[in-house]
């Protein structure tokens, strides 16, 4: 039996189909050909509920698999119900606008491995394209849950298992939710039969035998302390980036009339480099705008002043219409010097393209080459004939005509 269905919701819910994928990746178990086919087959659909439980498997099958649910206009929620492992952990990943862990559900990544035979040559591009490929998951990873490749590529060296919990700290998934009461033994029996795949063929057998993910904690330190001053909610970066940019767009374009007040018993930041982090992105324009607002007791010109943002915007459009009405008149001064000197027959008309160049890249040198260069150097014009005017061609024929029948010869014909 296959390992996989499709099925939708009723009038209630019109567009929405629930696709069950509860086996390996790839062959008859989870054909991604077939079912994409089949998914077709419905219509106009406007979101896919993913119910994963899977050890994995072809790793291109699962790299299709979740192209073709990228490509898909409807909106893709994942939902691990026993494990999403190998393969199966890049479509959800990978795949999913949101990715929902059970409570007991485990997520595992890893380099990609095959089975493989030949010479030591065939082995070494077996290995590249493993490389490749192991690379390319990465990038999948990190897309999702920001770090680096590289970062991520550590982690599937080690073959990372997570909790739903692990998933969610470490940004591969959205949030941890339960399908209904009693839902975690429900969860273990799902789970059964990938676990049985999963004993035989990787390092661990789940999270529980696996040691503890190593996390970005750096990275979600500073993001917490981004989040707490700006009084939102530390559990999506994606969030607290933006609620970031909003407050410092907000605080850019406003003019500072007065100093902010500073209490003298203000508390002064710990050395702490995650602190001073948030603190320098969070206080950014307050600090910058009280470094303008003073006034140095001498005359001296401030180095710094407030701008209204759209004056300048403005500033800076006409400042590049400058830029390039300058450049304009430049390369017109340099067509003019070429010109000149094709007029003066320094130069050919059809060598003007390559003197511009030339001109455009050295303009003194180039300048300097063209008055060396004679004037008149190539003649377009008469300059002389080697011997008189011929007679009117008439005269010519006629006379010539004459001559021949006097020798007894043809005339020549004329043409």
């Amino acid at each position: 039996m296959k390992f996989w269905a499709l099925q939708a919701h009723d009038d209630k819910n019109p567009g929405v189909v629930d696709l069950r994928v509860f086996g390996e990746i790839g062959g008859y178990d989870c054909d991604a050909d077939e079912i994409y086919y089949d998914l077709e087959e419905l219509g106009d659909i406007e979101r896919i509920n993913l119910h994963l439980n899977s050890p994995g498997g072809d790793v291109y099958a699962g790299l299709t698999f979740m192209s073709w649910l990228q490509k898909h206009p409807a909106r893709v929620v994942g939902y691990v119900e026993g494990m999403a492992a190998s393969a199966a952990s890049v479509i959800a990943v990978g795949a999913c606008d949101e990715l929902v862990m059970r409570p007991h559900a485990d997520l595992m990544i890893h380099d990609a491995w095959t089975w493989v035979d030949g010479n030591a040559e065939q082995l070494g591009r077996a290995v590249e394209r493993l490389e490749k490929i192991s690379g390319t998951l990465a990038e999948i990873y990190a897309a999702k849950a920001g770090g680096t490749p590289e970062f991520w590529r550590e982690r599937m060296r080690e073959e990372t298992w997570y909790s739903a919990d692990e998933a969610v700290a470490a940004g591969l998934a959205d949030r941890v939710e339960d399908a209904r009461a009693g839902a975690p033994a429900v969860v273990e029996r799902v789970a059964a039969d990938a676990r049985r795949v999963v004993r035989d063929r990787y390092k661990y057998s789940g999270r529980a035998a696996a040691p503890a993910p190593k996390l970005l904690e750096t990275d979600m330190t500073f993001i917490s302390d981004v989040a707490e001053r700006l009084g939102v909610a530390a559990t999506d970066a994606k969030v607290v980036l933006a609620a970031l940019d909003e407050a410092l767009a907000e605080q850019a374009t406003t003019v500072v009339e007065d100093e902010p007040d500073t209490p003298e018993d203000a508390d002064t930041p710990e050395d702490d480099t995650d602190a001073a982090k948030a603190d320098a992105l969070a206080d950014m324009a307050e600090e910058e705008a009280a470094d303008d607002a003073d006034t140095p007791e001498d005359d001296a010109e401030p180095l710094t002043v407030t701008v209204d943002a759209a004056a300048l915007a403005q500033l800076q459009a006409d400042a590049a219409y400058g830029a390039k009405a300058r450049a304009a008149a430049e390369a017109a001064a340099r067509a003019a010097i070429v010109d000149a000197a094709i007029a003066e027959n320094r130069i050919s008309p059809t060598s003007r393209e390559r003197w511009l160049k030339a001109i455009a890249a050295d303009e003194q040198g180039t300048r300097e080459r063209l008055a060396a260069i004679p004037v008149n150097l190539i003649p377009r014009a008469e300059l002389g004939t080697s011997r008189d005017a011929v007679e009117d061609e008439g005269d010519a024929l006629a006379d010539l005509d004459a001559r021949a029948k006097k020798m007894g010869l043809f005339a020549p014909r004329k043409y």
